[in-house]
């Protein structure tokens, strides 16, 4: 964690680095490490960007301040990647009382509507074999 604690307070990272740091944080996180805060920091970084942010907001975690966040961006009534990225991380909280918030994100582009769909049925846009259907160099 040592590293993660000093990118946490390097007001000198990029947006690459914020990416990569968090998905470092985000696999860590899936072994119960407690990186909310590491992640927090990533996401206020001065040199932070839509992309850097997406990235956190895609973790499936339920933080408060990430739940937040994420409720923001899908209240929004965008298309883009802050909107996808938080559909992304609040996937594992659907249920009957938010689904009318889904519908209603999925008709504001047909982009929202394949990410939506994508996420919800992964099986259905996976290739049955992929090796016959693949071109050939």
């Amino acid at each position: 964690m040592k590293i993660l604690d000093s990118a946490a307070n390097n007001n000198g990272l990029q947006e690459y680095q914020l990416f990569w740091f968090s998905e470092v944080a985000s696999e860590l996180a899936r072994y119960d490490v407690d990186v909310s805060n590491h992640l927090l920091s990533f996401y206020n970084h001065r040199n932070a960007t839509d992309l850097s942010r997406a990235k956190i907001l895609e973790i499936e975690s339920n933080d408060v301040w990430l739940r937040e966040l994420r409720r923001e961006n899908l209240d929004s009534g965008r298309s883009d990647w802050m909107v996808w990225s938080s559909l992304q991380g609040s996937m594992d909280v659907i249920s009957e009382a938010t689904s009318n918030r889904y519908s209603t994100i999925a008709n504001v582009s047909p982009v929202n509507r394949l990410i939506l769909e994508s996420i919800r049925n992964p099986q259905k846009w996976t290739l049955e074999d992929e090796e016959d259907d693949l071109p050939v160099f």
